[in-house]
């Protein structure tokens, strides 16, 4: 948390990093992507929805996602979505990080398997499936 807040108030976080500048910002990006890689795979669910909240604000910054993604964090959000053990709010920031990092353009969208998928459809499906069965009665 220390590295994000470092980030997020240093001056080089701005549009107009330059220099050295550019330098402590990166490197404050990538501790930051460390540090809430390492708590997403804690076992404290308390702490991995905190760090997922996170992630998915700072997704959206092109520099930090590339060190998040060089760190296999994409591999780790897929995974936790193919275990299908995160529902409601967990299962929605963990998208939401997904999402923005991918739009970043860095990996391919081919890597997203049919179990991610599956469990992506899984509460539409069954909702579904609860209507349909409604109107039968």
């Amino acid at each position: 948390m220390c590295d994000y807040l470092l980030f997020q108030s240093h001056p080089a976080s701005k549009s107009t990093e330059t220099g050295v500048d550019a330098s402590i910002s990166s490197l404050a990006k990538a501790r930051a992507a460390r540090q809430l890689l390492e708590r997403i795979q804690s076992h404290s669910i308390d702490a991995r929805l905190e760090a997922l909240k996170e992630l998915a604000k700072l997704s959206a910054d092109p520099t930090f996602a590339a060190e998040f993604i060089n760190m296999e964090g994409i591999g780790t959000l897929a995974r936790l979505v193919e275990s299908g053990t995160h529902f409601g709010e967990m299962l929605a920031f963990t998208l939401t990080a997904f999402l923005e990092l991918m739009d970043h353009g860095i990996v391919s969208w081919d890597l997203i398997s049919l179990s991610f998928i599956k469990q992506v459809l899984r509460p539409f499906y069954t909702a579904l499936r609860t209507c349909i069965h409604g109107l039968e009665l």
